[in-house]
């Protein structure tokens, strides 16, 4: 008689939805992070559009300055976004190992209750066969 799984499989599941929850912050920064980003790059690429229609800004020397902090402010961001991707990748880790713990207890179970369901079949089938039923 095999062992019962299923209290394994329970603890392997809450471990996973744990792993899963917790990456969940980790996603939410990564994603506010790649908007901010992208909403900079745009902003960006309006201002120098009008720049090169020549805007009053232009000749205060104000252009400069626009384009001085946004590569500031691109730098910060791209540098947060990186800590945040290395974050993400140790916490990849954690999720990818319980979902194959998960998943591995998951086919084993299901394969050993096949099995039974198998066993079961091929006994009742012997013993309609010997009680002298057609199966």
């Amino acid at each position: 008689m095999k062992p019962n799984l299923d209290p394994l499989r329970d603890i392997a599941e809450v471990r996973f939805q744990r792993e899963i929850a917790q990456i969940g912050p980790i996603l939410a920064e990564e994603s506010r992070l790649r908007e901010a980003l992208a909403r900079l790059e745009g902003q960006k690429t309006s201002a120098r559009e009008a720049f090169q229609k020549g805007h009053e800004s232009q000749y205060l020397g104000a252009d400069l300055m626009w384009e001085s902090w946004v590569l500031r402010a691109q730098k910060d961001l791209n540098i947060e976004l990186a800590r945040v991707l290395a974050r993400k990748a140790r916490h990849m880790d954690a999720v990818r190992q319980a979902f194959g713990r998960k998943h591995a207890l998951d086919e084993i179970s299901a394969r050993d209750k096949a099995e039974l369901k198998d066993k079961r079949t091929k006994a009742y089938l012997r013993a309609l066969r010997e009680a002298g039923m057609p199966s």
